[in-house]
This record gives structure tokens, C-alpha cells and sequence, in this order.
């Protein structure tokens, strides 16, 4: 990198005895050698000013953001750190690109005769980027030279009020010795600062104990919080696959219940239509078939006594009931 690249380039393509181009040296392969350190060469320098104005800002505004107690209370996250060191990053790029804009572009307000094709061409032709980065070195250094000055001011300033004052008491009272009276008022004003300084220590251990208090208070919710989200998330999982599983669990307990009472009902059916069977048999039940006023009737008796049929008895009184009825 520091050696000069038409140098090394000469060094590597000529040889020192005959002094003349090697063979493999061809216009082709300087030209693929020159284009490949250009590649490299602008590939390191974009390099360097990534790391200038992206790396090295983003860098000292993370560390700068940074808040204990913030950090501490919850109140500052990494996301919002990366999102203020982001954003002075990119004020400080375009500030910088302001400035270089302004270097690039001053050298034209230069008196010139005219502005015509010829000066715009010299405009672009000629390195105007030299100027740019001077211009903006030139803010740079001056800032500081003017931050120095005023450093410097400020303190001669400080040094020279407290000089006067310190006149101004050796000479209004050069020979003065102070009262008893004087005397105790100092001690009685040393007793009270130091009360009062011990009062204010206690109290800043109290407001730090209430702090941790708070804090641990505020982990344990925060703690309490994640347990129940946690647990919540849990009762939802597969919620849905559980309650269909329980509902056909239910539903099938409901159809084995249809299915023993449907076989129990025809078995109950039919253990009554077998005794009604023997019954009939028992009795003697028997079928007459009889023709009243050309329609045939059906009569059933049972142990030679007709069963009434209950059809006949619509309609009828009751002394006409008790006569139809059999004996």
C-alpha cells in the first residue's frame, strides 16, 4: 500500500538485466494487473469510509446512549438503543455530506468571465474532490481550535473573578479579628450542615432502599406476569383438539347408552309378547268372525267370555253399557 503502483508496477513487469518487458508482460496483463489494484484500492478505501462514517459513529453513539438506571427500570431496551444510535448515525452522515458538498461546490463562486459549455466542462473535468475533503478538514480543525479558545477563555475568566474576589477579602479586612459571637455562629452553622448532611445521607439510603424495594416488587409482577402468560398459553394450547376429543368422548357414552336402552326396549317387547302369547295360549283365546248388517265383525274370546271392544262402547249410555256387558 505505501509502495507507489506505477513503481511496483514497472519493478514487477521489467527485467533488471536485460531491461526490457518479460514475456508474459503484454499490454493485456499490465491492463488486467492495473485493473485489479484499482478494484482493490477503491473496494479498501470504501472500506475505510464505511468504517469512518458508519462504524466508528455508530460505535460511540451506542456506548453514549447507554442509561444505568434506565437500563435497570426496563425503560431502555437494546432495539431502542440501536434505533437512536441509527438515527445520530445518519444525522452525522448527512451533516458530513453537507459539508462535503459545500467544499465541492465553493471553488465556483470564484470570479470568473463567463459561464459557458467550456467552464462547466473545466468544472467537472478538474478534482474537485481534493477541495471537498480540505474544506470539511478545515471546519473540523477550526471547530476544535475554536472550542480550545473558548476553553481557554472560561478559565481565564473563572481565574480571574476568584482572584479578585480574594483581593477584594484581603482588603476589606486585612486586620480584622472575628467576635466570639462570629466564632460560635460558624460552629453552630458547621454543627447544622453536618445535621443536615447526615439527614440527607439517611435519606438517600432510604429513597435507595425504596428503589431496590420497587425494583424487586417489579421483577416479582414481571416474573408473576410471565407465569401466568405462560400458563395461560398452555390452557390455550390445543384447546380446540381437547374439547372435540372430550365431545366425542361424550357423544359416543351417548350412543352406547341409545344402543343398551334401544336392546333392552326389544327385549322387553319381546318377553311381553311371549307371555301375552302364553297367555293366550293358556286361556284359550279365540277369534270369531261374525257378519252384522254386511259388514264382518271380529270378536276375541277369552275362557268362553267375549272381550269387549272398545270401539262399540263410543257413543252409548250407561244403563245401555251395562247391558252390553257380559255376565
Amino acid at each position: 500500500m505505501l509502495l507507489p503502483v506505477d513503481v511496483a508496477l514497472v519493478s514487477s513487469t521489467t527485467s533488471s538485466a536485460l531491461g526490457q518487458r518479460k514475456e508474459w508482460a503484454t499490454q493485456e496483463e499490465v491492463d488486467k494487473i492495473t485493473y485489479s489494484l484499482t478494484v482493490v484500492y477503491y473496494s479498501l478505501y470504501s472500506l475505510d469510509a464505511l468504517l469512518c462514517l458508519v462504524g466508528i459513529p455508530f460505535a460511540y453513539f451506542w456506548h453514549e446512549d447507554y442509561d444505568e438506571v434506565a437500563v435497570e427500570t426496563g425503560d431502555q431496551t437494546a432495539c431502542k438503543r440501536f434505533w437512536a444510535a441509527t438515527k445520530y448515525t445518519l444525522a452525522f452522515i448527512a451533516v458530513v455530506i453537507a459539508l462535503v458538498l459545500v467544499g465541492f461546490f465553493a471553488p465556483m463562486l470564484e470570479s470568473q468571465p463567463g459561464h459557458d459549455l467550456g467552464y462547466w466542462r473545466r468544472f467537472l473535468i478538474e478534482n474537485r474532490g481534493e477541495h471537498a475533503f480540505t474544506f470539511l478538514l478545515g471546519v473540523l480543525l477550526e471547530k476544535e481550535a475554536l472550542g480550545r479558545q473558548l476553553e481557554k477563555a472560561l478559565l481565564h475568566q473563572t481565574s480571574t473573578l476568584s482572584h479578585r474576589r480574594s483581593e477584594e477579602c484581603s482588603t476589606q479586612s486585612p486586620n480584622k479579628v472575628p467576635s466570639p459571637q462570629d466564632v460560635l455562629q460558624i460552629i453552630n452553622a458547621k454543627a447544622e450542615s453536618s445535621i443536615r448532611r447526615k439527614e440527607l445521607a439517611l435519606q438517600i439510603q432510604q429513597l435507595k432502599s425504596e428503589i431496590k424495594d420497587r425494583q424487586l416488587g417489579i421483577s416479582q409482577r414481571r416474573l408473576t406476569l410471565a407465569r401466568r402468560r405462560s400458563d395461560a398459553e398452555s390452557s390455550k394450547f390445543q384447546l380446540e383438539s381437547r374439547e372435540i376429543a372430550l365431545l366425542c368422548g361424550v357423544q359416543n357414552t351417548i350412543k352406547r347408552t341409545e344402543h343398551l336402552w334401544h336392546s333392552l326396549h326389544s327385549k322387553t317387547a319381546e318377553a311381553r309378547i311371549f307371555l301375552c302369547r302364553e297367555v293366550a295360549n293358556l286361556y284359550s283365546l279365540r277369534q270369531w268372525i261374525k257378519q252384522d248388517g254386511g259388514e264382518m265383525k271380529e270378536t276375541y274370546v277369552v275362557g268362553g267370555v267375549p272381550i269387549i271392544d272398545l270401539r262399540d262402547l263410543n257413543g252409548k249410555s250407561q244403563p245401555a253399557l251395562l247391558l252390553d256387558m257380559p255376565t
